[in-house]
C-alpha cells in the first residue's frame, strides 16, 4: 500500500486474515483449504512531530547597502519522522517602506542561527512597504532526531531611509513551513527577533581658509579650494565630485584641475591623488570627477582641488571657487545626511609672470607642471631658470627613499626634460629639486598609474 502525504498520524491499516480473510478467484473451481489467520498486524501510519522555536536577533543599527542582515531565525527541531520543508512564509514588520530593501534571503545552518557555514536555500524581490508577507519555495530535509535553523536575511538599499526598521516578529506573525508531508506541528516561535535599524551617515562640509595670492604662468598644483568632511554614526564613501571654477580665467590659461585627499590637513603635503580633468573651459565652468574616497565613521578628511597653469596664461586673469555661491557637491555609494556648511573662505588666486630673481632665491627656480600626472611609462617636466646653474633632481618614494638621481645643467629660460618610471610600482612619488649652495628646494607629487 502507499500512504498518503496527509495521513492522518496514528490511524491504522490492517488486513485481519481471521474475519477478513483475503478471497481469490479462479478460472477454475478448485477444492480450498482456508488456513488464513490474523497475522497480519496494523501498521500504523506516523507522522513527525516538529517543533519550531525562535532564536534571539538582538536590535541593531545596519548601515545602508549592508548585505543579508540577519532580522529573524527559526530552530526546527524533528523527531519520530524525517521531514522536508518545500516552502516558508515570512511577514516583514517594521517602519520600512518600498525602497528601503531590495532582497529578501533564506538560508539554512544545521548548527547554528548564523550564515557561517549556512546553505543558501533562496531569496526574492523584497520592494514593498512594511507589513508585506513573503512566500519562497525551499527544499530542505531534516531527519528524524535532528534540528537545523532557516535564517531569514535582508539586503538594505544604498539609499534606505534612515531610522526606518524592518523586522519579523515571531509572536504576532509567526515563520509558517510547507511540507510535503502533514507533521504535527508544535508551534513555540516568540518575538526574539528584535528591529533591525537603518542607519545613515551623518555627514558635514565645511570650507577652509585658502588665501588670495598670486599664481605663476606654468605652474602646478596650485591650492583654490579645500573642503573638509566630517563623518559620523556610520562611514561613507565618496565616489564623485563637482565642482565650479569662476573667475576671469579664459580656456587657454589652465590646462589641469585636480583633486587630492589628506586625512590631516588641507594642502598636498601627504595628500593622496584622486583624480584629474582637463581644464581648458573660460569661467565660469562646472568640472565632474570620479574620486573613490571612504571615511570611517567618526574620521574626517580634506578634499583640496588644484589647478595647473599655462604657461601662456594671461596676466592678471583669476581663478577662485566660491563655496557660498557654488560649493562642492559631493556624491555618494549610500545616502548620508549631509550638513553643508561651505562658505566663501577661498580667495581669489591671480595668475602672475615668471619673474627670477638675478640674485638667486625662491623664484631663480621654478619646477613647473609635471605632465602627463598620473603618468604610466614616463612623464616631462621642467625649470624655468634666470641663469645658468647646475641642480641635482631626485625622484624619491613617499618615505623619502631616492630611486633615481640626476644631475642637470640648465639655461636661462625654460628647460624642457623627460623622465622613464615605468618600471616603478603604481602610487605617489615625489620629484625634488635643490641647487648646488641648498639655497632652493623644489618638491612636486608625480602619480604612477599603469
Amino acid at each position: 500500500m502507499t500512504i498518503s502525504n496527509t495521513g492522518t498520524d496514528n490511524h491504522t491499516v490492517q488486513i485481519n486474515g481471521d474475519t477478513n480473510p483475503v478471497i481469490f478467484g479462479f478460472t477454475t473451481s478448485p477444492v480450498l483449504d482456508d488456513l488464513q489467520s490474523n497475522k497480519g498486524k496494523a501498521q500504523k501510519i506516523q507522522a513527525a512531530d516538529v517543533t519550531l522555536t525562535s532564536t534571539s536577533v538582538p536590535a541593531a543599527d545596519v548601515n545602508q547597502g549592508t548585505t543579508n542582515v540577519i532580522v529573524y531565525g527559526v530552530k526546527m527541531a524533528v523527531v519520530t519522522e524525517p521531514v522536508t520543508a518545500n516552502n516558508i512564509t515570512f511577514t516583514f514588520t517594521g517602519t520600512h517602506d518600498n525602497n528601503d530593501l531590495t532582497t529578501a534571503s533564506v538560508y539554512f545552518n544545521a548548527t547554528a542561527a548564523d550564515l557561517n557555514g549556512a546553505s543558501f536555500l533562496n531569496s526574492t524581490s523584497a520592494t514593498f512597504a512594511a507589513p508585506h508577507t513573503y512566500s519562497l519555495s525551499i527544499n530542505r530535509t531534516i531527519a528524524a532526531g535532528d534540528h537545523g535553523f532557516f535564517i531569514i536575511t535582508v539586503t538594505i538599499s544604498n539609499t534606505g531611509t534612515d531610522n526606518h526598521t524592518v523586522q519579523i516578529n515571531g509572536g504576532t506573525d509567526p515563520v509558517i513551513f510547507g511540507f510535503t508531508t502533514a507533521p504535527n506541528i508544535d508551534d513555540q516561535q516568540t518575538n526574539k527577533g528584535k528591529a533591525q535599524k537603518i542607519q545613515a551617515a551623518d555627514v558635514t562640509l565645511t570650507s577652509t581658509s585658502i588665501s588670495a595670492g598670486n599664481i605663476l604662468q606654468g605652474s602646478s598644483n596650485n591650492i583654490v579650494y579645500a573642503v573638509k568632511m566630517e563623518v559620523v554614526t556610520e562611514p561613507v564613501t565618496a565616489n564623485n565630485i563637482t565642482f565650479t571654477l569662476s573667475g576671469s580665467h579664459d580656456n587657454n590659461d589652465l590646462t589641469t584641475a585636480s583633486v587630492y585627499f589628506n586625512a590631516s590637513a588641507p594642502d598636498l603635503n601627504g595628500a593622496s591623488f584622486l583624480n584629474s580633468i582637463s581644464a581648458t573651459f573660460a569661467a565660469p565652468h562646472t568640472y565632474s570627477l570620479s574620486i573613490n574616497r571612504t571615511i570611517s565613521a567618526g574620521d574626517k578628511g580634506y578634499f583640496v582641488i588644484t589647478v595647473c597653469v599655462n604657461a601662456t596664461a594671461t596676466i592678471d586673469k583669476t581663478v577662485t571657487i566660491n563655496g557660498t555661491n557654488d560649493p562642492v557637491i559631493f556624491a555618494f555609494t549610500t545616502a548620508p545626511n549631509v550638513v553643508d556648511n561651505q562658505s566663501n573662505k577661498a580667495g581669489k588666486q591671480t595668475i602672475k609672470a615668471f619673474e627670477p630673481l638675478k640674485t638667486g632665491g625662491i623664484n631663480a627656480l621654478i619646477l613647473n607642471e609635471i605632465y602627463p600626472n598620473p603618468a604610466a611609462a614616463s612623464f616631462n617636466y621642467s625649470f624655468s631658470a634666470w641663469e645658468e646653474q647646475k641642480i641635482l633632481v631626485q625622484l624619491v618614494d613617499q618615505y623619502g627613499k631616492p630611486l633615481l638621481s640626476e644631475v642637470l645643467n640648465l639655461s636661462p629660460g625654460i628647460n624642457n626634460f623627460n623622465m622613464n618610471i615605468s618600471y616603478l610600482a603604481n602610487g605617489i612619488y615625489y620629484l625634488i629639486s635643490s641647487d648646488d649652495a641648498h639655497t632652493i628646494s623644489l618638491s612636486k607629487p608625480v602619480v604612477v598609474q599603469h
